[in-house]
């Protein structure tokens, strides 16, 4: 199943990223850029 949530620009943060760290569970969320981006990954 695919649900559009939201776009993030440059200096946004992924609240569903938040949430599944808040609540220790792997994201299942699956994200497409639509132009070059870079994208920052932090651990836990």
């Amino acid at each position: 199943m695919e649900l559009f949530l939201y776009y993030l620009t440059r200096g946004d943060s992924c609240a569903m990223t938040f949430t599944c760290c808040m609540a220790d569970k792997r994201s299942e969320i699956r994200a497409v850029a639509e132009e070059p981006t870079v994208i920052l990954g932090l651990p836990q």
